[in-house]
């Protein structure tokens, strides 16, 4: 953020990392000596005073009296029939797997978290998951790749039943629920949300 503002004002990277960075996280654990906590303490008031004629950090409670007052809303919401059925065959997976460790509980969960928004996202999974694959194996045989960033779906290709780079749902749904937000109660909701938000000119915004 500094950097963008005010290019190289800190110095390089390096050069940030040597004068600030590390002296102050040198100084920041439970055995570090007092020469440690010396430097960073004084690190960091350099460095705040080198940052206060731009940079500003302000409460939220300054704001209070010139907006609105901020309502915030839960909703739970059921899946569809066709979710309920992606979700059953996930957990019927995990049973029948016997992993009782949890060695694989965040892999498991960012597939039930694909399920439970739109079934969609797990096509998109899997092509992305494919695309990877396919730019490791033409590295490996020496053909060009694109520099282009790495999906998240990456950490979600392991191998087996419910492995995004199979695609195991294709069976349980229809073209048209990849192509409509029908599938979803989620979407469905949420875009009528927002629908009535514009009607109201209000201004929103979607935490995930």
């Amino acid at each position: 953020m500094v950097n963008f503002i005010k290019p190289l004002y800190l110095g390089t990277e390096k050069e940030f990392a040597n004068l600030y960075a590390n002296p102050i996280k040198n100084g920041q654990h439970k055995d570090s000596s007092k020469k440690d906590i010396t430097v960073m303490k004084q690190r960091s008031y350099v460095l705040h005073k080198k940052l206060s004629k731009f940079v500003q950090r302000k409460e939220a409670e300054l704001l209070k009296t010139f907006l609105p007052q901020k309502f915030e809303y839960v909703l739970f919401i059921p899946m569809t029939a066709v979710q309920n059925t992606l979700y059953e065959f996930i957990l019927d997976a995990i049973a029948s797997r016997g992993d009782s460790r949890g060695k694989s509980l965040i892999t498991d969960y960012t597939v039930l978290r694909k399920i439970w928004t739109h079934p969609k996202v797990l096509e998109d999974a899997w092509k992305n998951a494919n695309a990877q694959k396919n730019k490791k194996d033409n590295k490996k045989h020496g053909c060009p790749h694109s520099d282009d960033d790495q999906p998240d779906d990456i950490y979600d290709s392991q191998t087996g039943v419910i492995s995004v780079t199979n695609d195991w749902w294709r069976k349980y749904l229809s073209k048209k629920d990849l192509e409509t937000i029908m599938p979803s109660n989620k979407l469905r909701t949420m875009f009528s949300i927002l629908r009535m938000c514009e009607e109201k000119g209000e201004k929103w915004y979607v935490v995930k």
